[in-house]
């Protein structure tokens, strides 16, 4: 049994030998319980250096282009008052003895609506709907901030248009 001891005893005091013979020659590597101390400095000042990535502009957004059909951040509103006019499509037009009714649609919606003359839309107004075509007042505002007005006449698209 004492042999035992002895092979054990040894064991020890040789591992604790070659651990002091690591640590003499490789300063960098630390035993167990001094790397978790040494590491805790190294992640808060990592933590304390990062750079503060709040307000800042996303690269690959155009300076120029708006970010949506809005201009602004915020949901277009419902309804006749939401038609954005270069997004609009007119699918039909409904002549009446009265008043001429124009038939549309805008992308991204599943929706007809019918417009008269003089009905607002989000950025503009219908001016006069033809037989063949609607003409818009649209409201822009250019690359450098000045809003001016021009008049857009969309066709009828589709399988309503005559040939």
């Amino acid at each position: 049994m004492r042999t035992g001891l002895k092979r054990a005893a040894g064991f020890a005091a040789g591992s604790g030998l070659l651990a002091l013979a690591l640590a003499f020659l490789a300063p960098g590597v630390l035993p167990a319980q001094e790397a978790g101390k040494a590491a805790k400095p190294a992640a808060e000042a990592k933590k304390n250096s990062a750079p503060k990535l709040t307000n800042l502009r996303d690269p690959f957004r155009s300076l120029v282009a708006k970010p949506d059909e809005s201009g602004s951040g915020q949901p277009l509103p419902p309804g006749k008052r939401g038609l954005v006019i270069t997004n609009l499509s007119v699918d039909g037009i409904i002549i009446m003895s009265t008043e001429k009714i124009a038939v549309v649609n805008m992308r991204g919606r599943n929706r007809a609506y019918f417009l008269r003359e003089r009905d607002e839309v989000y950025n503009g107004y219908v001016v006069r709907i033809t037989e063949d075509a609607v003409t818009f007042r649209e409201r822009a505002t250019d690359a450098f901030g000045q809003t001016f007005e021009r008049e857009v006449t969309k066709t009828i698209t589709g399988s309503g248009a005559k040939q």
